[in-house]
């Protein structure tokens, strides 16, 4: 029985949670790459070969058969350990012979063992990368049992097949007392089922049966979207489960039970034969390099984060003048939400002639997010010379041209970043369109405004997108000239002129520009005076007294920020939150 490619892809889609620790560097290392990875290992060429050419072949499998691959980046980088003394302070827990690691510059799979007894293994540990990278959280469970499914795939003839049989697991569950379906269900990554060593291995293996029987099962196979579908959504599992098959979590585990107990089983056929990979490069391994490679999964464990921080800062000390030094301290400091610190690193990075495009996107958000659009834009800009097909950082230079007034340089970065995922939909269209009305192409500006509107979905993005197309359809009021009354008649007395009124004195507000607000047919100004945020209302934009021949277009939107003095008469709006209306304005130098 073929199993449905399209609904293996629906499936594959996670963000797997990654450990790492730290390990000793006394052994001989090797490097060997092929075209998608790139591997470091103690356990010998031989061994590393195998791997190497095993996770090509897989690889290929899954692209061929499903279309799964990972997006573009830098290779895989798998590390096989020779021995478990080597691999165990890197374990997540007692229980794993291998584990994935999805860091912030690369994915990583770290191993143990005996390359011929690995193999599953190391399937089960791509499957999570394919997971992953599919975007969607799906539980620990389905997680462990799909990685477990295809762990075994193998040739049959000009074949390959998913599903066979694992034994130790089969015998396990026919020996032992189950965990209930409920609580196999409600396992998260801090469980101790699915960490102690004497209650994993039941997880795992009722985990594999509950997805093989999902998958293959004659009268559950044909209902497998509608569970997929439900677990996309993020809610509870109980639920999905019953709204899936139209039967209780009971009556699921009783047809479990039965199935592990039967005598025949289904499996997958793909008309696909495992492709011969070619040959890959060996060499010895620098020992900065592996000491790099190390702290990295050390750095990027959320229980060994400081182990890591230990062995960067050892590093930094021996290395002064090593750029990639400083990118791992970088990331680090970020994750630790050390902003001052990261900027730092990174600034170190970039004089060090750092050449990843990696370090120059992130530390231009890290300057966009402080404010810091001209410096980030410079930064944006090198990682789009360094990976120019990066349309990540093209859509993040754009965002910094938006802030920095270029609006044309701004368009060109939004049609390189193409296509946008559709969670960062809004605001792309949002600042499209936003480049165009600044641009004065207001035609396109309202199509592509009338585009973001399928994607504004929370209250800010509704109101920001409302601003925009008021501003967009703002007409300044224009004031009708009035007909002069005709003089008297000179034969009439003149009457005595009224005395003089001297206008009064109108109270004055100095800051910093930083928004303009429009909204419901009405504008706001929005400025920053010390710690407060004042606001006032604008009226009509062509009545305001623009002092030393300043210049301003009052358009809708984050403003270039610079210090304002305006004189405002004193009229509060509650529905607005304003303390009154501008009549003056000025830029003092």
């Amino acid at each position: 029985m073929k199993l449905c490619a399209g609904r293996l892809a629906a499936a594959l889609m996670c963000a797997f949670v990654v450990f790492s620790a730290r390990a000793g560097n006394a052994s001989r290392w090797l490097e060997i790459k092929s075209t998608n990875f790139e591997l470091f290992t103690t356990a010998g060429e031989r061994s590393g070969r195998e791997v190497v050419r095993h996770f090509e072949q897989v690889r290929a499998f899954f692209l061929e058969a499903l279309g799964l691959g990972v997006k573009s980046g830098p290779p895989v980088r798998i590390v096989v350990f020779k021995s478990d003394k080597d691999f165990a302070p890197y374990a997540p827990n007692e229980v794993v012979a291998a584990f994935y690691l999805g860091a912030a510059d690369r994915d990583y799979i770290v191993m143990k063992g005996a390359w011929s007894e690995s193999s599953p293994v190391a399937v089960h540990e791509y499957i999570h990368l394919l997971v992953k990278h599919s975007g969607i959280a799906v539980p620990v469970w389905f997680n462990e049992g799909l990685a477990e499914l295809y762990s075994n795939l193998k040739p049959v003839g000009a074949k390959v097949e998913v599903g066979d049989l694992i034994m130790p697991h089969l015998l396990l569950l026919r020996q032992s007392k189950w965990i209930d379906l409920p609580a196999l269900l409600a396992v998260q990554q801090e469980s101790a089922l699915y960490n102690v060593k004497n209650q994993a291995p039941l997880f795992y293996a009722e985990s594999w049966a509950l997805v093989h029987m999902l998958y293959l099962a004659d009268d559950y196979r044909p209902k497998l979207s509608a569970l997929l579908a439900g677990i996309k959504t993020g809610g509870g599992m109980i639920g999905t489960f019953q709204k899936a098959y139209g039967k209780s979590v009971d009556q699921i585990e009783k047809d479990l039970r039965s199935y592990t107990a039967g005598r025949s089983f289904n499996a997958s056929r793909f008309n696909i034969r495992l492709a011969q990979a070619d040959e890959p490069e060996a060499s010895a391994a620098s020992p900065l390099e592996i000491d790099l490679v190390l702290a990295n999964i050390l750095a990027n464990s959320r229980s060994k984060a400081a182990a890591g921080r230990e062995e960067y800062d050892r590093l930094a000390r021996d290395n002064p003048r090593d750029a990639r030094i400083e990118e791992g301290l970088a990331a680090l400091s970020w994750r630790e939400q050390k902003m001052g610190e990261a900027e730092r690193h990174y600034a170190k990075a970039a004089e060090l002639g750092s050449t990843n495009a990696k370090m120059y996107l992130d530390y231009g958000r890290l300057l966009r997010a402080k404010n810091k659009s001209a410096e980030a834009a410079v930064m944006l800009k090198r990682a789009t010379e360094i990976e120019p097909g990066d349309r990540q950082a093209h859509l993040e230079l754009g965002y910094a041209y938006v802030v920095n007034d270029q609006h044309f340089e701004a368009l060109e970065q939004f049609q390189l970043s193409k296509p946008v995922p559709p969670e960062q939909a809004f605001e792309y269209l949002h600042a499209v369109a936003y480049a165009y009305y600044r641009l004065d192409r207001k035609t396109e500006a309202k199509t592509t405004a009338a585009a973001c509107r399928a994607y504004a979905k929370t209250t800010d993005q509704v109101e920001r997108l409302n601003q925009l197309v008021t501003a967009l359809n703002y007409e300044p009021q224009q004031v009708a000239a009035s007909q002069e009354d005709p003089p008297p008649a000179r034969s009439q007395p003149m009457p005595p002129r009224a005395p003089v009124q001297e206008r009064p004195k109108l109270p004055v507000a100095e800051g910093t520009l930083k928004q303009i607000d429009c909204t419901g047919g009405k504008i706001r100004m929005r400025i920053s005076a010390g710690d407060k945020t004042l606001s006032f209302t604008i009226g009509d934009p062509g009545s305001i007294v623009m002092k030393d021949n300043a210049a301003m277009d009052f358009t809708c939107g984050p403003q270039r920020q610079r210090r304002i003095r305006i004189e405002y008469e004193a009229k509060p709006d509650r529905v607005l939150g304003t303390s009154g209306v501008i009549r003056s304005i000025e830029f003092p130098q």
